[in-house]
């Protein structure tokens, strides 16, 4: 008993992972008033979209406040990736630049981007549209008026999760970050899916207009 993989994984984690951090990441709920989901489980080795795993999208961590929905099975829910756009662009515009940041879903390869207020603008994700700019932001090209026109503040979505609905968001920070490739396959996260309280939205997870709606007693708010 003295050894136990919940033990190892600091109470996160159901699976291998000895190596775990646990230092928590910046903050994001300014107030929680309850909880949808109690005892639910993430799989990181779950494709997502039927080819990417969610370790793809969170290969260290899953941040505060990311909106889940339900799997396949009960108690196994889902974190959707979500993207904020950070600079307007212009039908005529080429360039993306979109939030990166620890605990945050990655841009994959092969993933197909929506824009969650318009699912019929697409973008297939690619590593040759993808770079990272001086300040560690992404940069993702596009064709001109792929997405139409892009406001800071808009939200992109994986298409195949855009029209679900989330049933809570992230009460903890998930961290893993330093287990091995092997043992992230192997590994299920421990959830909390939280449905009532106040988020700061600069720095929760992107929630689209939809996500919101579908959680109407959360409330985000901008502090920055």
């Amino acid at each position: 008993m003295a050894n136990t993989p919940l033990q190892s994984g600091h109470g996160h984690i159901y699976g291998p992972g000895k190596s775990v951090k646990s230092e928590g990441i910046i903050p994001v709920w300014l107030e929680q008033n309850g909880s949808r989901v109690m005892g639910g489980l993430i799989d990181l080795s779950a494709k997502i979209d039927g080819t990417n795993k969610v370790r793809a999208f969170w290969p260290k961590s899953i941040r505060t406040a990311t909106p889940c929905y339900e799997g396949s099975t009960k108690h196994t829910y889902i974190p959707m990736p979500t993207y904020l756009v950070l600079e307007a662009v212009s039908a005529e515009g080429t360039v993306v630049k979109i939030a990166k940041g620890e605990g945050l879903p990655l841009l994959v390869d092969g993933m197909s981007l929506v824009k969650a207020s318009d699912t019929t603008k697409k973008v297939t994700v690619s590593s040759a549209n993808i770079a990272i700019d001086t300040d560690g932001f992404y940069k993702l090209t596009i064709t001109a008026n792929a997405f139409g026109t892009l406001a800071a503040g808009d939200v992109l979505v994986l298409e195949t999760v855009a029209a679900k609905k989330p049933l809570g968001l992230t009460k903890t920070n998930l961290i893993y970050d330093g287990m091995s490739e092997d043992e992230l396959d192997a590994t299920k996260l421990n959830v909390v899916l939280c449905d009532a309280g106040r988020v700061i939205a600069d720095t929760a997870p992107a929630a689209s207009a939809e996500m919101r709606a579908a959680l109407q007693t959360v409330k985000w708010e901008d502090i920055y």
